[in-house]
């Protein structure tokens, strides 16, 4: 019997309030997260479009090294056929071109920025009509909540 389904207009008011609390967390979460992986994927994309920048022309050319996200220095972009990545948790790798005719380098890069993107928005994907769900629900709940609260303090006040 306990896995029988209630409506939700015959819960009483404490379960209710619950119920919608517990959505508002969960919408908050999911929410959070969407952020943070559309933050990723701007940072993913930043960084697919300074590769743009790794031609032979632009070779010792002057650029600005950022050493933290508000501080640059100086510098000169000496080797336009190799770079290096961050994989992530704080190891980098070295994408080297096998030789001096080709951007190897720079299209592996290139596509492992795009598997990251492509498998962020399959993330976002996931989550966005899970996250819709709950806001539907929550309003449903909240609505039902705020009928019931209405009509108690109705009943209560007529009784005075």
């Amino acid at each position: 019997m306990s896995g029988d389904a209630v409506p939700i207009a015959q819960l009483p008011i404490t379960h209710l309030v619950e119920i919608a609390k517990q959505y508002k967390q969960k919408i908050d979460f999911l929410s959070t997260s969407i952020k943070q992986l559309k933050l990723l994927q701007n940072q993913f994309s930043s960084s697919k479009d300074c590769l743009k920048t790794f031609q032979p022309e632009n070779k010792d050319s002057e650029i600005l090294v950022p050493l933290t996200s508000t501080l640059c220095v100086p510098g000169h972009l000496k080797d336009v056929d190799n770079v290096m990545i961050d994989i992530g948790t704080g190891y980098f790798v070295e994408m080297v071109s096998l030789n001096k005719f080709t951007f190897q380098s720079i299209d592996q890069a290139n596509s492992h920025f795009k598997r990251r993107m492509e498998h962020l928005d399959k993330q976002v994907e996931k989550i966005a009509p899970i996250l819709e769900q709950s806001i539907q629900i929550h309003r449903s709940v909240s609505l039902v909540l705020r009928e019931k609260e209405t009509a108690e303090s109705k009943s209560s006040s007529g009784t005075d």
